[in-house]
Parts: structure tokens; sequence; C-alpha cells
């Protein structure tokens, strides 16, 4: 477990509109930021922290991204190469 890194560098997802609600390292972590969440009847406050992920069969790594109630399963390699500009396998 990496609890910190003095090379660890945070981007924003790259995909709307997760972007100005989830952030993605550049070591592959995910993490929330906190932020007001309004709906029909109150406002809620979520805080900010890291999300846990899962691994699947092939041994891929994803997170499930939700947003307004929009849920988007993302691989989590995909993500640090969209948000620092890398080059993915599968491209």
């Amino acid at each position: 477990m990496i609890y910190s890194d003095a090379n660890e560098k945070w981007a924003p997802v790259p995909v709307e509109p997760y972007s100005k609600a989830y952030e993605v390292s550049n070591l592959g972590r995910v993490r929330s930021v906190p932020r007001l969440a309004n709906s029909e009847y109150f406002i809620r406050h979520i805080h900010g922290g890291f999300l846990k992920g899962r691994q699947r069969k092939d041994g891929t790594k994803t997170v499930t991204l939700s947003v307004q109630r929009q849920r988007t399963k993302f691989v989590i390699a995909e993500l640090v190469a969209m948000a620092f500009g890398e080059v993915t396998a599968n491209a």
C-alpha cells in the first residue's frame, strides 16, 4: 500500500462529468474530491478519500465513478494514460 510519495502527481479524471469529482495519480490511485452534492430535497457534503477499486479476472484493475446518480466503470490504467498523455497498449 502506498501512503504517500513525493513523485506522485494528481490530475482530474479526463472524462466529463467526473473531472470535478475525482482525481487520478500517475501511480494508479484514484481519489474523490471533497464537494457538495445537490438533490431536490437536501445538500450533501461528500468527503474526499481514496477509492478501493476492483480487479477483474484478467488482472485489470477497475474503479466505478459516480456523479449525480450516473455510474460508470473505468479501467484505472486507461484513466492514468488519458490524464497524463501516455499511450496505452490497447491503442
